[in-house]
């Protein structure tokens, strides 16, 4: 599956076949519940290794930022039960928010410096 972005098909982030492997492999839990108890138990640390990698994952975009949102989200809503890492993936998501935005801010300071020095005349000239 691929994203589409500017019009243009973009393949997926990690993060988001990460959260597409996560939500098939609890699902497909849920649904074969019951099954061998060696079974299941190799069923949940395999949801957790994925978990771990998701909330370690490093985000490139607002996408990516949303798709830490929706994997804590969906850890909320978990018909399972609570995950003892819900704590911990929201302070993945959170942080990943702050630095996306720490990022953007950098972005505009750099475009603005760069910029400014040639758009300041033209303002000195009309106000004239």
């Amino acid at each position: 599956m691929t994203k589409i972005m500017y019009g243009e098909a973009m393949p997926l982030s990690n993060i988001r076949r990460l959260l597409q492997l996560y939500r098939g492999l609890n699902d497909l839990a849920l649904e074969c519940t019951p099954m061998p108890e060696e079974a299941m138990d190799h069923m949940i640390d395999a949801c957790g290794v994925i978990e771990r990698e998701i909330i370690g994952a490093p985000t490139e975009d607002e996408s990516d930022v949303a798709d830490k949102f929706r994997f804590f989200a969906e850890m909320i809503d978990d018909k399972s039960g609570a995950s003892l890492m819900e704590e911990v993936a929201l302070d993945a998501a959170i942080a990943a928010l702050a630095n996306l935005r720490a990022r953007r801010d950098e972005e505009l300071r750099q475009v603005t410096e760069k910029f400014t020095p040639h758009i300041k005349p033209h303002f000195r000239e009309a106000a004239e």
